[in-house]
């Protein structure tokens, strides 16, 4: 939960605003958000997209991790954003691509395949 301090967004933990904090971007957050709709769209939650997703070291992602990164703050390695794409089952432009068009009318497609059959 994020709180307010002179009209920045503050994170609780490092009590500094969003936008002095060196590890946050823009982009990530827009990416995280598109991240959240295909992972719901999928009908999966944060632990189960974490398990499916495999670190070097064998292990998976916790929920906290999926969730620190739909909310577009930790600085994940590329690979990560490759990785959900394929555990997601969506094209890796579908989550990093810029135009929010091409975005919308692949959710209303994944939307259409999720109430088929």
């Amino acid at each position: 939960m994020t709180r307010r301090k002179e009209g920045f967004r503050v994170s609780p933990r490092l009590g500094v605003p969003r936008e002095n904090n060196p590890w946050y971007h823009e982009w990530a957050l827009e990416i995280g958000g598109r991240i959240r709709r295909v992972r719901k769209l999928r009908g999966l939650t944060q632990h189960e997209l974490g398990h499916e997703l495999e670190m070097a070291d064998g292990w998976g992602y916790s929920a906290g991790t999926i969730s620190q990164i739909e909310r577009g703050w930790p600085s994940v390695p590329f690979l990560a954003y490759l990785r959900i794409a394929d555990a997601l089952e969506v094209p890796a432009w579908l989550l990093l691509g810029p135009d929010q068009i091409d975005l919308e009318l692949t959710l209303e497609r994944l939307r259409a395949g999720a109430a088929g059959p």
